[in-house]
């Protein structure tokens, strides 16, 4: 789970395979996550850092985001059991953006700031669940011939 956001807001994180995860969540607080989305650019294998060429282009960044996501075979998401309904509309395209990672992050970049980087793909913002216990079920699968994704993701909450 995300670190709490000012504006009472918690992000949920995806998986690239099947997860199960148990939170607890403050009472009055949001949940942000996403059911299928993709980055592209710097330091993500799609371009070299610091070196904004050809495949560095925000426009190729841009459609082989889009690629990554369009169009999606699944887009799933439940709460308590209950099928929510019209998560198409939930598409979204980052700003072209950069992150600084340090020596000692777990992905094993060298340490320093990676530009550009877009994302596209589907999010959901909740309003604050009701106390209790809640499950969150979250699948995604797009196709893409020899590298297809899928996000399959169980948030077993309690609101507290």
């Amino acid at each position: 789970m995300g670190s709490g956001a000012q504006g009472g807001g918690i992000g949920l994180f995806r998986s690239r395979h099947s997860a199960i995860r148990t939170c607890a969540v403050p009472a009055g607080t949001m949940l942000f996550f996403p059911i299928l989305n993709g980055a592209f650019g710097s330091g993500l294998g799609d371009c070299p850092p610091g070196n904004p060429g050809a495949g560095c282009s925000v426009p190729t960044l841009r459609a082989a985001a889009a690629a990554n996501v369009d169009p999606p075979v699944t887009l799933l998401v439940s709460i308590d059991g209950v099928p929510l309904t019209g998560l198409s509309a939930y598409r979204a395209t980052s700003p072209v953006f950069s992150y600084t990672v340090t020596s000692d992050n777990v992905v094993g970049l060298l340490a320093g700031t990676y530009s550009p980087v877009v994302s596209d793909g589907y999010w959901m913002m909740l309003a604050p669940l009701s106390a209790g216990a809640h499950t969150i079920f979250i699948k995604g699968i797009s196709y893409i011939p020899h590298s297809g994704f899928e996000t399959d993701v169980t948030y077993n909450l309690t609101v507290q």
